[in-house]
């Protein structure tokens, strides 16, 4: 991990030098470059011995150099034509070729574990380079950019991008917070108990993150509207939001319950744990219209831009309500408690929600 972030660290600092070099020529920077790597590559060795009496390192050390050389040349040429941004982004997809060159030529084959992880990494890199293509194609008819040549944010608008991504970080903490209590409580119970609240909890992340993805859409259609003082349209698009989500919840719970075995099939066989997991997924997945209001005020009001009622309501709901409410259910009513603790929870969650919405929703001037 260490010699990965210094790898990237390095290599975007000479991307960096290369954009704001005014000389046609980097040849001195490459050559300075390739020294220090040479020398510490060199300090690295054991023993330290440049000849062994084969000439297979030599040759093979003298080609890699000029194709070092010609891939550092390129990478300058298109730094200074295109950015160091997007030239970063393609020299760090590079990784893939000798991942698939020792797939095709020495027939490794990647582990589970790994092959996740480059599942992960690509999936984010096309995700990243369509973002990327956007950016560019809209360039000459927006304001954004991530061009540090137009301007750095302010101070002010720096502490509005964390007065609104603070709930949202403290959200993800204690949602992975009330996940790991649940498993905690539950592992007291049996093995198959544990493998069916797990299986669960994946499960349920399907209307859950369909229910986020609405409110994160939301979100900047209600700050455009609420900047620009139009309550009518603003109005408009809480309520299709408002509806898709209910939508989205109620279609769950009939598909859960209707294929709750099968589905949790896909996942294991064992038949106790299957019964576990489907007995457990039919009582949570009843939340799921609550879960959706719950965390659908708080996406609101950073939509209005006040970040401070989200961040409360995200505490409220996790510390407050939640996660004691597993704690309690647990002790009077056992396992079965943990379950139906969500439901209780967001029940009151949605009520100081319905409260803080009534009393601190902006009424715009027309």
């Amino acid at each position: 991990m260490l010699f990965l972030v210094l790898a990237l660290l390095s290599s975007s600092v000479l991307a960096m030098v290369l954009k704001y070099l005014n000389t046609s020529s980097p040849y001195g920077v490459f050559l300075v470059n390739y020294i220090t790597c040479t020398l510490l590559a060199f300090g690295a060795m054991e023993p330290k011995t440049l000849y062994n009496g084969d000439l297979t390192p030599c040759w093979l050390g003298a080609a890699t150099g000029l194709i070092y050389l010609a891939s550092l040349s390129a990478n300058g040429y298109s730094i200074h034509q295109n950015g160091a941004i997007l030239s970063s982004v393609f020299t760090r997809l590079g990784v893939l070729v000798p991942i698939l060159l020792s797939v095709a030529l020495f027939g490794e084959r990647p582990t589970l574990v790994q092959g996740v992880g480059i599942a992960t990494f690509v999936s984010n890199c096309i995700s990243f380079l369509y973002f990327l293509g956007v950016l560019w194609k809209i360039r000459g008819t927006t304001a954004v950019t991530i061009h540090p040549a137009a301007g750095l944010p302010g101070p002010r608008s720096i502490g509005q991008v964390f007065w609104v991504g603070i709930p949202s970080a403290v959200t993800s903490f204690l949602f992975d917070l009330d996940y790991m209590v649940i498993d905690k409580l539950m592992v007291t119970y049996s093995e198959e108990a544990l493998a069916a609240i797990g299986i669960v909890l994946k499960v349920e992340r399907l209307p859950l993150n369909v229910g986020i993805g609405i409110c994160q859409g939301m979100v900047p259609l209600v700050a455009y509207n609420c900047a620009a003082g139009n309550q009518k349209r603003m109005d408009q698009v809480v309520r299709l939001s408002l509806l898709t989500g209910l939508v989205v919840g109620a279609g769950s719970i009939l598909l859960y319950e209707a294929f709750a075995p099968w589905i949790i099939r896909v996942f294991i066989s064992d038949a106790q744990t299957v019964g576990l997991a489907t007995s457990f997924i039919r009582i949570r997945i009843l939340g799921t219209p609550l879960m959706f209001l719950s965390f659908f005020t708080v996406y609101l009001f950073q939509g209005f831009g006040k970040g401070g009622i989200s961040l409360v309501l995200a505490i409220v709901r996790w510390a407050v309500f939640n996660i004691p409410m597993i704690c309690l259910l647990n002790y009077l009513v056992g396992m079965y408690g943990i379950i139906w603790s969500p439901i209780v929870g967001d029940t009151f969650t949605v009520l100081v929600s319905l409260y803080a919405y009534r009393t601190q929703k902006p009424v715009l001037e027309a």
